[in-house]
């Protein structure tokens, strides 16, 4: 029994969140905790991850009519992929947070909140039925709603988290829809009954598509874009977590351990459609966009949506590919911003001077390293990720659309690497601030996974299987090869220079990129117009009430009135008799008279 219950022992970051309280004030003693938790959990994730892949663990948790609801725990292989994802980042983030927060105040409630998420997403990967899942879901928002918002004193900050978790939140409410469908039409919320259900009725589709809107909206695709480039408000650190392990890439999970339902229902193509929209959004909003992080958020944006065609295509290897390697380049690259900016007081590239082997070797390299690999060069694994992804397509106008993202991907990354190594004499690289050793060891342990996980592609026989089962010849790697390096080149001939490509402000190009297609001021009209509704309503409303209540105060004075006639005096009731009489014999008169 306690060998079964051994994945739930994976949360210890809640445990260590309990303890933060205990601690709060106490930034040293703080920070040591939310360590010692990620440690602990990273040794009992290593214990699952290797004995326990396939085993379930299920305690109940209510009961209605009869039924009881339970807390499930499962290690299915996917599970521990991603299990063990995020045992592997959290304490790197933690020691990173180290040197990033040393100087920053309200350490020990930063703790507290990064270890809730890391006790979130733990959660999140060993979840076997939707009970579970929807708990560690709802946990995710809620926490990285809180460390958006950790710096809620700046101006910007409060409006980025209210706008991540009013996005979020639309999905949770369809989330908890699909459940609610499931469970009437099913009677089992469990991940693997419901895996084995043949056919596919009016309500599993319902329910999928809701699941699906709610994974769209946690991952960022479109619509549901707009919130993950305003999170970059929160702390560096944060932003990798957010981007490198589960909270984004939660959707694309999520949808992945439902693939085989999707593909029986038929809704694979919209999965298609909206990881396509979503990644030629981010490329070209990753081109215009002058902040360090928010061009990472975008590539997030564009890894996810990647990710999502591969499962649009029914290939959830390639998907899983992307979603490893994905990871560790994206962590090393926040990382490395974060550093930049920490170092250079800057957060825009175009105000960044002189960042190369001057700055630091190793940061440099190690951020080479992670461009490299988002961009898609051999043998980095960020190249098997993208192959994969393009191999997968069974159409060639989709293949080609792929190709062109992959291209567009290597300019605006290499841009974002060329620019701030631009040579000013005017800025003095010596006037830079020292990266602490506590943010440059994670860096550099990041740097090696990302290597590692190229040549773990390079060495593993599943991989070449795959390559035969989607037809990947040598012309996908080459065509990607020589897109990729083109990028690079034009990143170069473009940027390396010194001064950003002349754009003229006035053209359509320029509106569209700026202002993001405009998706979000389409929102901001989509609420305008809500709220001039509501007000419209809110108007109508008044005058009925204000004519209901006229005809109220009516009927009150009529009443009045005759209180005062009926009041008990003889008198009274003897004239009102008399001028009743006398009008009706007036009446009879002029009846009489005609």
């Amino acid at each position: 029994m306690m060998f079964q219950a051994l994945p739930l022992l994976s949360v210890v970051p809640l445990v260590a969140a309990g303890l933060l309280i205990l601690a709060m004030h106490r930034d040293q003693a703080s920070k040591y905790i939310a360590m010692a938790g990620s440690l602990i959990s990273l040794l009992v994730i290593a214990v699952v991850v290797l004995y326990y892949v396939g085993g379930a663990y299920s305690v109940g948790w209510f009961s209605v009519a009869g039924y009881t609801f339970h807390i499930t725990t499962t290690v299915m292989p996917l599970n521990a992929l991603l299990l063990a994802l995020v045992g592997i980042v959290t304490p790197l983030i933690f020691w990173y947070s180290f040197g990033y927060m040393d100087t920053r105040s309200e350490q020990s409630r930063y703790y507290f909140e990064m270890s809730l998420f890391a006790a979130a997403m733990m959660l999140f990967a060993i979840s076997g039925n939707f009970i579970t899942i929807f708990i560690a879901w709802e946990m995710l928002g809620i926490t990285s709603y809180l460390l958006i918002g950790f710096w809620y004193a700046k101006k910007v900050v409060p409006d980025a988290a209210r706008k991540a978790i009013s996005t979020i939140l639309i999905g949770d409410i369809l989330f908890l829809a699909a459940i609610i469908v499931l469970w009437s039409a099913y009677h089992t919320l469990n991940i693997q009954a419901l895996l084995s259900i043949t056919g596919s009725s009016l309500y599993l589709k319902v329910a999928l598509a809701f699941i699906l809107v709610a994974a769209f909206t946690k991952s960022a695709q479109f619509p549901f874009n707009e919130w993950l480039s305003d999170a970059m408000e929160g702390p560096t650190p944060v932003s990798a977590f957010l981007h490198s392990s589960t909270m984004v890439k939660a959707g694309v999970f999520l949808v992945a351990i439902l693939l085989p339902l999707y593909a029986r229902a038929g809704l694979l193509m919209p999965i298609l459609a909206i990881g396509i929209i979503t990644a030629v959004i981010a490329v070209m909003n990753a081109l215009s966009e002058h902040h360090i992080k928010k061009i990472l958020a975008y590539s997030t944006m564009e890894d996810l949506a990647l990710m999502f065609v591969a499962l649009g295509f029914n290939n959830i290897f390639a998907a899983m590919m992307l979603f490893v390697v994905q990871t560790f380049y994206k962590a090393l690259l926040f990382m490395s911003a974060g550093s930049m900016m920490k170092a250079t007081g800057e957060e825009d590239i175009y105000k960044m001077y002189n960042l190369g082997m001057r700055t630091g070797r190793l940061l440099y390299i190690s951020t080479i390293i992670g461009v490299l690999s988002l961009a898609g060069i051999f043998p980095l694994g960020g190249f098997f990720g993208k192959l994969g992804v393009d191999a997968s397509s069974s159409s060639m106008y989709v293949y080609l659309i792929l190709v062109a993202i992959d291209f567009l991907s290597s300019l605006y990354i290499f841009r974002w690497l060329y620019i701030p190594s631009r040579k000013n004499s005017g800025v003095s690289s010596f006037g830079y601030r020292t990266i602490p050793r506590s943010m440059m060891a994670p860096i550099a342990i990041l740097a090696v996974l990302v290597l590692a996980s190229g040549l773990a592609y390079l060495l593993l026989p599943m991989y070449y299987t795959a390559m035969v089962r989607f037809n990947i010849g040598l012309l996908g790697p080459l065509v990607e090869t020589a897109l990729v390096l083109a990028g690079i080149g034009s990143a170069y001939i473009l940027y390396s220079r010194g001064k950003a490509p002349h754009v003229d402000a006035s053209s359509l190009r320029y509106k569209l990129l700026h202002n993001s297609f405009f998706i979000n001021a389409f929102y901001v009209s989509l609420l305008k117009g809500i709220e001039a509704l509501g007000e419209g309503f809110d108007a109508v409303n008044d005058s009925i009430n204000g004519v209901l209540n006229s005809g109220a105060y009516s009927f009150v004075v009529f009443g009045n009135a005759l209180k005062r006639i009926e009041n008990g005096s003889i008198n009274t009731y003897a004239i009102a008799f008399a001028a009743g009489i006398i009008f009706l014999v007036i009446v009879f008169a002029m009846n009489l008279i005609k």
